[in-house]
């Protein structure tokens, strides 16, 4: 068992307070909205390498907007946060989330401890190549605690469009 490979990583869950989804004035069509975010999900879930999936979300984003038009801020969001999702995928988080101002990282606990234990810390090797501050603050659960700028350095460009709002709102 110990030869076995670590499972393969599965898309974190992004949850960031700012609208991200197809509003219904942009993609009017119902079956055609669900269309896309079956297409994202597919991505996010099938994905073998990050290269790929990031091209897979390219050609959906100019897709989107060659059919539709430019993107409101909510759908760039939408886009934005899958390719930040897919960029977090080999570091086993299940979730990244803010907390009182800051900004939570919570790895998965369905994976051995020493595949945690890589992957951690290659995000913090990569954290500290950039001067992001990291902070592990949980001993039961691996949980995490960085800064905004981990959002612009770890993906750049992702939140540009970030709004303390939810859709309908």
């Amino acid at each position: 068992m110990k030869s076995a490979s670590p499972p393969e990583p599965e898309s974190p869950d992004i949850q960031l307070d700012h609208p991200s989804y197809f509003p219904g004035t942009y993609i009017e069509n119902k079956d055609i909205r669900i269309a896309f975010y079956r297409e994202l999900s597919e991505i996010l879930s099938r994905a073998g390498d990050t290269g790929s999936g990031m091209q897979k979300i390219e050609r959906l984003y100019a897709s989107c907007r060659d059919r539709f038009g430019p993107l409101p801020a909510a759908a760039e969001n939408l886009f934005n946060d899958t390719r930040f999702s897919l960029s977090l995928k080999p570091y086993y988080i299940e979730k990244l989330y803010r907390k009182n101002n800051k900004l939570m990282i919570a790895f998965s606990g369905d994976v051995p401890v020493k595949t945690i234990q890589d992957s951690a810390g290659s995000l913090l090797r990569y954290c500290n190549e950039r001067d992001i501050p990291i902070r592990f603050i949980s001993k039961t659960r691996l949980l995490a605690e960085v800064n905004k700028n981990f959002l612009n350095v770890f993906y750049p460009g992702t939140f540009h469009h970030s709004q303390d709002s939810k859709p309908g709102n």
